[in-house]
């Protein structure tokens, strides 16, 4: 009987421990399997426990962290910042921490932890339940969308045309600055108004038209009045998109542009091209008709002014007598150039020389059109004199010359002027093979594509400077003025690449360039001497920043993008002024 009992108890025991193994091999994959870091450390501050995301996370099996402390694991310096937090845990009380830290293999991450302490029953605490989260990406993402926000709000706030959104009334939910100028009506007033107590009443109903059809789905484009604050009409362009909010429409964004200016160009333009049709009808072209031997038929009055001769003195004489083609061709020669089709005149509109009465030659736009009449073809020569014309065109070819020789002696003297207010730090270049030689060694190719790439920019220049000595002034100095050209290359021209160098013993180099549209020439001393200076609307010191904490700028820019080229050297040079006193 006893040793049926004692076999009753062992079998009984062998289940509960089968069962205990079962439920801690199933809590084990439950832990393993959740996305959080999960850890028990005893009150010595040694692990004793870890799911798979912690040891994937630190980098070690779990074998390696049982039983190791926690400064072993998470080196001093991560360990020094959570100790306050392990500190109020061991006291019993629960703690938790978040912030960024650089953990032993130098990644920097931004985390949360959360430290549970497990009170004993006579209230000692025998240890702590460890969870915690990797929040970098996060971070980065919430970070980035801020940026995305201020991006947003910066062009919606400073874009020259006026931006605003409507609901599907029609009433305006938001306006920018342009809006005001616009209308004439401060943004809080349009934020009470709808867009039909603006437009100009015989434009309403079409405007009303092309909302609603924004709104369901292509984009609009018209031409539109709307009534300003004073009374007066101004003409717009507008584009209007559906504005959607989780899917579904809840009115129609749009932009809008003044184009008074503009319309009142055209009507201008339009009036001017009906004054000049109607001087043309009044003040009527040579008329010249020959027939297929190009003996001339007939003559008009405008001919007979142009070309001096009297009409009868004309008629039946041959056509090279008035006209001369290119080649100055005999009587024969041109018949054959007025009357074969293959390669004549015939339908098209040339320049050529007319031949007054006293021999003189002038420039004439001549077209030539053939007629059948009675089976015989006969050429009506429409002629113009455009002497004026080619006056006026070689008068505007001078000036495009003396215009362009002008800018470069400006360029030059701005070039040299940029020279001695810099003491040759800033060196304006022309063409890109003036630019210097890049350096043999480069450190690091690295793409300007988001503000975010402008730490592996400065992370390289750092590591090349220090490579060669630069003290810390030095290079901080430098990559004060590489952020500047970096932050340039992002904002003004949509980003670019940029390259560091260095010659192995002396100087870092650092090229930067972007394919944007350049700095206008009347911009550049602002541009590079005045501080603050930006067309961007930012806050940045700009080229006048990068001269302060550079040796040496060379500065390529032009309407297809910008090079500029950095060089600080490990010892500062001597002033310029110094130089010229050896």
């Amino acid at each position: 009987m006893s040793n049926e009992f004692e076999l009753i108890l062992t079998n009984r025991h062998a289940g509960i421990e089968a069962g205990v193994q079962d439920s801690e091999a199933a809590l084990r994959f439950a832990a393993d399997a959740l996305p959080v870091l999960i850890a028990y450390v005893d009150s010595e501050m040694r692990y004793r426990f870890n799911n798979q995301t912690y040891t994937t996370w630190i980098g070690r099996p779990h074998t390696e962290l049982v039983g190791r402390h926690m400064r072993e694991v998470l080196g001093d310096q991560v360990f020094d910042a959570v100790k306050p937090t392990i500190d109020q845990a061991l006291a019993g009380a629960p703690s938790a921490y978040e912030q960024e830290l650089t953990w032993p293999d130098g990644q920097t991450r931004f985390t949360r932890g959360s430290y549970m302490p497990n009170i004993g029953p006579n209230g000692e605490v025998l240890g702590f339940a460890i969870l915690a989260m990797d929040l970098t990406d996060h971070r980065v993402t919430e970070q980035d969308l801020a940026e995305s926000r201020q991006r947003f709000k910066s062009l919606f706030d400073y874009h020259p045309d006026a931006i605003f959104s409507l609901d599907l009334n029609g009433k305006f939910l938001s306006a920018n600055h342009s809006c005001e100028l616009l209308t004439g009506y401060h943004v809080s007033e349009l934020l009470e108004m709808s867009c039909a107590e603006l437009i100009a009443p015989d434009d309403l109903a079409r405007t009303l038209s092309h909302l609603a059809a924004a709104a369901e789905g292509p984009p609009q484009h018209y031409e539109v009045s709307i009534v300003h604050k004073v009374g007066v009409r101004v003409a717009i362009y507008v584009t209007n998109v559906p504005l959607v909010v989780n899917g579904a429409v809840i009115g129609v964004y749009g932009i809008a542009e003044d184009i008074s200016d503009r319309k009142a160009t055209e009507q201008a333009l339009k009036q001017s091209e009906m004054r000049k049709a109607a001087i043309l009808d009044v003040a009527i072209d040579c008329i010249i008709t020959v027939d297929a031997s190009g003996t001339i038929v007939e003559f008009n009055p405008a001919a007979e002014q142009a070309f001096g001769f009297r009409r009868q003195d004309v008629l039946g004489r041959s056509m090279p007598e008035l006209i001369a083609p290119p080649s100055h061709a005999s009587g024969e020669g041109v018949e054959r150039y007025l009357v074969v089709s293959d390669g004549g005149i015939a339908g098209r509109q040339l320049e050529l020389l007319g031949r007054r009465k006293d021999r003189s030659e002038f420039p004439v736009e001549v077209s030539i059109i053939p007629v059948a009449i009675d089976g015989e073809t006969i050429f009506t020569a429409y002629l113009r004199d455009i002497t004026q014309r080619k006056s006026a065109e070689a008068a505007e070819s001078r000036l495009r010359r003396e215009v362009e020789a002008a800018e470069l002696r400006q360029r030059v003297f701005l070039r040299d002027i940029l020279a001695s207010v810099t003491e040759g730090k800033l060196r304006l270049i022309d063409h890109p093979h003036e630019l210097p030689e890049s350096f043999p060694i480069t450190f690091a190719n690295v793409p300007l594509i988001a503000s975010s790439d402008m730490r592996l920019l400065r992370n390289a220049t750092k590591e090349a400077a220090i490579a060669l000595g630069f003290s810390d002034l030095r290079w901080q100095n430098l990559i004060t003025a590489v952020s500047e050209a970096a932050m340039n290359a992002i904002v003004h021209a949509g980003g670019g690449a940029a390259r560091v160098c260095g010659d192995g013993a002396e100087t870092v180099q650092v090229w930067i360039e972007d394919k944007g549209a350049g700095i206008l020439m009347e911009n550049l001393p602002k541009a590079t001497l005045e501080r603050g200076w930006t067309t961007a609307g930012s806050l940045g010191h700009g080229f006048w920043l990068m001269l302060q904490t550079v040796d040496r700028m060379y500065l390529l820019t032009g309407p297809t993008g910008t090079t500029i080229v950095l060089e600080q050297d490990r010892t500062p040079p001597p002033p310029a002024w110094a130089v010229d006193a050896m």
